[in-house]
C-alpha cells in the first residue's frame, strides 16, 4: 500500500512540475491557482481553456449567440480571453455571412461592453478597442472575446 501511495504521489508531482516546465518553455506563466496562461501570439491573449474556441467554428457559433449574452455576468473575477480573428484556425467560409447576419446584435453588444469596466480594461490592456469586438462566448463562466484584428 505504501508503495502504491508513494508511486501515486511521485506521478502527481512529476505531472504537475512538467506542466510548469512546459509553460516556462512556451513563454507562459502559471497563475497562483495553478492555471497556465499561454503567451499571446500575433496580438491574441489566450488563457487556458480557450483553445477549443480558437477556431472559425467557435467564432461562428459565438456570433449566433451574441443576442443572448449576459454581459453583466462578466466581472473583474471572470477569466477573460481575447482572440483575434487573424489567429483562428479552420474553415472560414461561413464567417462573412455570419458576421453580416449578426451585425445589429454586434452593435448592441458593443454598447453593453462599453458599460462593462472589466471587459473594457482587458480590451485596452490587449491593445484593442470596443469597435473591434465581433462576438463573445461565455463557456463555463469564462468570457472569450473575439476581435477583428484583420487590418
Amino acid at each position: 500500500m505504501k508503495i502504491a501511495t508513494a508511486l501515486s504521489l511521485a506521478t502527481l508531482l512529476v505531472a504537475s512540475t512538467g506542466s510548469i516546465a512546459l509553460a516556462q518553455d512556451a513563454g507562459a506563466t502559471p497563475g497562483a491557482d495553478g492555471a497556465v496562461t499561454a503567451a499571446p501570439e500575433a496580438g491574441a491573449t489566450m488563457a487556458a481553456g480557450a483553445n477549443a474556441e480558437a477556431s472559425y467554428e467557435g467564432l461562428i457559433s459565438a456570433l449566433g449567440g451574441v443576442a443572448s449574452i449576459d454581459i453583466g455576468m462578466i466581472t473583474s473575477e471572470t477569466e477573460i480571453t481575447i482572440i483575434g480573428i487573424s489567429t483562428l484556425e479552420g474553415d472560414d467560409s461561413g464567417l462573412d455571412a455570419a458576421m453580416a447576419a449578426n451585425a445589429d446584435a454586434g452593435t448592441a453588444l458593443r454598447s453593453e461592453i462599453e458599460a462593462n469596466a472589466a471587459l473594457m480594461n482587458e480590451l485596452e490592456a490587449a491593445g484593442h478597442t470596443v469597435d473591434e469586438v465581433v462576438a463573445i462566448a461565455t463557456p463555463d463562466g469564462a468570457a472569450i472575446v473575439y476581435v477583428d484584428d484583420r487590418a
